[in-house]
This record gives C-alpha cells, structure tokens and sequence, in this order.
C-alpha cells in the first residue's frame, strides 16, 4: 500500500485508514459487497467490490498472512469474475502499485492488463 510505505504516516495510521476503508464497505457507503473468505473461527481473506452501472471495481483485497500463498486471493478474484460475469458487466477494474508486487502479480496471473499509470504523490506540510 502507498499509505504503509509513505514514512510520514506514525504510529500504523495507515492501518486506521484502511480498517475505515472496510468498515465503510460493510456499510455500503464505498461498496457494493464484501466477499469474505472464512476459517473455522476467523476471517481469513476479503475483498470489497463497487458496483455502478455496467462495470465493477475490486477496491481492497486481504488475505491473512497465516493463509498467504493458498489460493485465496486468487479465489476472491475469481469470483469477482464470476459476479461481472453473470450480470453482465463491460469491466472488472482495480487500482494497485507497481511496488505492491505481490498483488500486481495476483492481478497478472488473474488475466488482468494494465490500462493506464497514474503517479500519485503524497504532499506533506
């Protein structure tokens, strides 16, 4: 995440804007739905996905370290596809880093294509 690598943000401040990122997806407030991906007693792995119109935007995707490397993030992602699939939508987009590697490769591997880089700068006073 650009948030967690910009070294002005203290005391895992990033983590407070992506747990308000979530808690706005489960409200509905930034998504349309919160695909979750349970183990016996816990959340293992999520994705939020916006729906508008006739596209569909994958905004967050989290796998719990303990289940990295198992597939999950790729099953998420695969049923976004299916979700866009049955309801007929013109494009599946997500925003990532190019530093993001581990989830650039997940979109790669997952038949995604890069459409356009932007270059954003956090500006600090």
């Amino acid at each position: 995440s650009r948030f967690k690598l910009d070294k002005n943000f203290h005391n895992h401040e990033f983590e407070k804007l992506y747990t308000e990122w979530l808690l706005k997806s489960l409200d509905k407030t930034i998504a349309s739905r919160v695909l979750v991906v349970n183990s016996v007693d816990s959340v293992v792995g999520l994705t939020t996905l916006m729906e508008n119109d006739n596209n569909a935007c994958i905004g967050l995707v989290s796998v719990d370290d303990n289940y990295s490397g198992m597939g999950i993030a790729t099953d998420l992602i695969h049923h976004v596809d299916n979700i866009a699939y049955e309801n007929k939508y013109a494009t599946i987009k997500v925003v990532t880093q190019q530093q993001n590697s581990r989830a650039f490769r997940l979109y790669e591997r997952c038949g995604f294509l890069v459409d356009d880089i932007t270059n954003i700068y956090h500006f600090w006073q």
